[in-house]
C-alpha cells in the first residue's frame, strides 16, 4: 500500500530565495507566491494529465501551510495517493472494507461502490467513461433519483434520495442497447456494468428535472463470489505530479527572484 500523503518540499527555492533576499518582509513575499503557484501548477497538471480521477486528485491537494520560511503542500487520500505514488494492484477488498465508509452487516463489512458513467462525447474526464450511444438513448430518459434536503429515512444523514428508475432490459430500447446489457465487457464480471444505472438530476423550478449524473451501484464485501477474480484491481502506474511541481518551482523561484531585484529579463 502506498504512503498516506506526499508532500511537495519547496527547500531548494528557498534556499535560493535566501541568498538573494537577505529581507524577512521579501522572503515572506515571495514564499507566499511560490506556495500559491505550486498549488495552482500541481492542480493544472493534474487536470491534464488525469482524466477520470482528476477531481478526486485535485480534491486531495491541500492548501500551503508556510512556517517561517517554508511552504509546504501536501497530497491527501489514499486514492489521491495511489495515482501519485502508484500501486502495484491486487483485491481491492482488503483496503475498501476497512475504510471508515464501509458498513457492518451480518455477514461481515460491506460496502456499496458507486461508478460513474459519462454521456457520449464527455471524454471520461470526472464523470466517467462515456457510455455507448445506444446505452445513453435509454439512460437519458429514466425517471429521475434525486436528493432532497431533511433527515434520511434511516434517521442518519441530511438528505433523503429519491429512487427513480434503474436500467434494465425490460425497458423500451433498441437491439442494439439490449446486447449490450446481455454483454459481460470482463471476465469476472457478473453483469453488465451499465445494468441498474440511475439518472441523478435536480429539480428545476419550471418543474422539470436537470441531469447530474448516472451512476451505477456495486457491493463489495468478503462474501463476494469467486474471491480473486472479482475486485481484483490491475494496478496503477504512478503520475509522480508532485516531483514534476517541485522541479517547475525551482525554476519559477529565479523567475520570481528576478522581478524583484530587477535582474530578470
Amino acid at each position: 500500500m502506498t504512503k498516506p500523503i506526499i508532500k511537495v518540499d519547496l527547500s531548494q527555492a528557498k534556499a535560493m530565495i535566501l541568498s538573494v533576499l537577505p529581507a524577512n518582509s521579501d522572503r515572506a513575499r515571495i514564499l507566499k507566491g511560490l506556495g500559491a503557484a505550486a498549488v495552482a501548477t500541481w492542480k493544472r497538471l493534474a487536470l491534464e494529465q488525469l482524466r477520470s480521477s482528476s477531481r478526486d486528485y485535485v480534491a486531495g491537494i491541500s492548501a500551503p501551510v508556510y512556517s517561517k520560511d517554508t511552504v509546504e503542500i501536501t497530497l491527501e487520500g489514499r486514492m489521491p495517493n495511489m495515482v501519485e505514488q502508484g500501486w502495484s494492484g491486487g483485491d481491492m477488498r482488503k483496503w475498501l472494507l476497512t475504510s471508515p465508509k464501509a458498513k457492518k452487516g451480518k455477514n461481515g463489512p460491506y460496502m456499496v461502490v458507486p461508478f460513474r458513467h459519462g454521456a457520449p462525447g464527455t471524454g471520461g474526464r470526472n464523470v466517467g467513461t462515456p457510455m455507448p450511444d445506444a446505452i445513453h438513448a435509454v439512460a437519458k430518459r429514466l425517471a429521475p433519483t434525486i436528493s432532497r434536503p431533511g433527515h434520511a429515512i434511516s434517521g442518519q444523514g441530511g438528505a433523503t434520495t429519491v429512487w427513480g428508475q434503474r436500467l434494465h432490459p425490460g425497458m423500451k430500447m433498441k437491439q442494439e442497447a439490449r446486447q449490450i446489457l446481455g454483454r459481460l465487457e470482463r471476465p469476472w464480471h457478473s453483469t453488465s456494468i451499465y445494468m441498474g444505472m440511475v439518472r441523478k438530476a435536480q429539480p428545476l423550478r419550471t418543474g422539470k428535472y436537470q441531469t447530474s449524473g448516472f451512476n451505477t451501484f456495486r457491493t463489495i464485501s468478503m462474501h463476494t463470489n469467486e474471491p480473486g477474480k472479482h475486485w481484483v484491481h490491475p494496478g496503477i502506474t504512478a503520475r509522480n505530479l508532485g516531483a514534476k511541481v517541485q522541479t517547475k518551482m525551482v525554476g519559477l523561484a529565479h523567475q520570481i527572484i528576478g522581478s524583484a531585484t530587477g535582474t530578470g529579463k
